[in-house]
This record gives C-alpha cells, structure tokens and sequence, in this order.
C-alpha cells in the first residue's frame, strides 16, 4: 500500500502541473510571436484568444484604422480582422485546446478523489482518472500539432519568415508530456489494483495448503505381544 499510495501521490503531482500549464498556456498571448530581425514590426505576438499589433493598418481596412495595442479576438475593435485571422484551423485549435482543459480538470478532480479514498477501493476510479488523463493528452497533442503545421502559413500573420513559437506553445508542449506521465502512472495503478482486485487470495492460499500439506493414511492398530522371560 505505501508504493500503491506513492504512485497516487505522483500522479496528482503531475495531474496539478499539467493543469496548471495547459491554464497558461491557453491563456496567455506567447504562441506565434515575432522573434527575428528583419522585416515590419506591425504585428508582435498572437495567442489562441488574443493578438497584439504595432501601429497595423489592415490593407482592406478602407476607413485607414491604425490597430496599436493587444485585443481578445472576439472584440468588436477588430471585427474587421476577424475573418483574416480566425479562421477555420485557429478555430479548430482553440476548440481542442479548451476541450484538453476541460478533461485536464476533471482528471486532476479525479486524481484528488482517488488520492482521498482509504487503501484504494476503486480500480474503476482509477482507471476513469487514466482515461481523463490520456484523452486530456491527445487533445493537446493534436492542439501543439495542428498549431504547429499552420501556425508558419503565410496567409496568417505577416511577414511569416520572421517569426516563430513562443513560450506558451512550449508550455502546451510541456502540458501534454506530464498529461502522458500522468495517464501512464494512472493505467500501471489501477491495472495493479483491478487485478489485485480478481485475485481471491483466500481461495488461493487454501488451494496451496493443500498442495503442500501431505496427509498420510492412519496405521491400522495391532497388538502388541510381551514376551515374559
């Protein structure tokens, strides 16, 4: 029990750590920045929900708005940019990036629960946390993928050739391995406790009692004759 608790114990560290950077990450504006010398410097980093810009003017924008400063990407200052800028793969990315949020939750709701119950019950429960966990990481693999494959198109942002990933889609990276820790601790625990759980050890320890244990036949009684003399 105390390896089956350390283990636990493990896993809501890395259940924690692995919400606590997808949070960041998908909150944060460091995803596709501007990060070489070269080029305009009217646009300066991009998130999943927000994007900054330098002094830009859009070239359909025909009423000349110059956009200086950082906006959420569903704020009616830039309305006109939205189309340009969430399009159909940044959607597909925040949808799977806030779906991987959400199941990163619940799991590490699910890592606290396992953790308080006594002697670990439950291998069902366990084993919904693994699953949390897995899915959790998928999603976010398939998040840092799609970003990372569009992310460099050249119809996105402008000068493409001059900029790169920043820090927040590194965390997401780094959200994604500790979610896979996580799920991996999470499957060896509750296999170990679902087969601890078939096991009947009574049963099995009578079977070897008597596989060990031999038991001779009683000797018949005779009489014993004293000789005298």
């Amino acid at each position: 029990m105390k390896r089956g608790r350390l283990v636990s114990l493990f896993i809501l560290f890395f259940a924690a750590a692995a919400f606590v950077t997808n949070l960041i990450a998908n909150c944060s504006d460091r995803w596709w920045v501007n990060a070489r010398e070269g080029g305009e410097k009217t646009f300066r980093r991009a998130g999943l929900w927000q994007v900054c810009f330098d002094m830009y003017r859009h070239r359909f924008d025909y009423y000349g708005k110059i956009y200086n400063g950082c906006w959420w990407l569903f704020s009616p200052e830039i309305r006109m940019l939205r189309s340009w800028i969430s399009n159909y793969w940044l959607r597909w990315v925040q949808t799977l990036s806030t779906l991987s949020l959400i199941c990163s939750l619940f799991a590490l709701g699910s890592s606290i629960n396992v953790n308080r119950q006594d002697n670990f019950r439950s291998a069902r429960h366990v084993l919904i946390q693994s699953s949390l966990h897995i899915v959790a990481a998928l999603l976010m693999f398939c998040t840092v993928i799609l970003f990372g494959v569009d992310g460099k198109r050249r119809d996105w942002m402008m000068n493409w050739q001059f900029n790169w990933f920043g820090w927040s889609y590194k965390l997401a990276i780094v959200s994604c391995i500790l979610q896979f820790i996580a799920g991996i601790f999470s499957i060896y625990q509750g296999s170990n406790k679902y087969l601890l759980d078939m096991y009947d050890f009574i049963k099995e320890e009578q079977k070897l009692e008597k596989l060990s244990t031999l038991k001779f036949p009683p000797l018949p009684h005779t009489g014993v004759v004293e000789r005298n003399g």
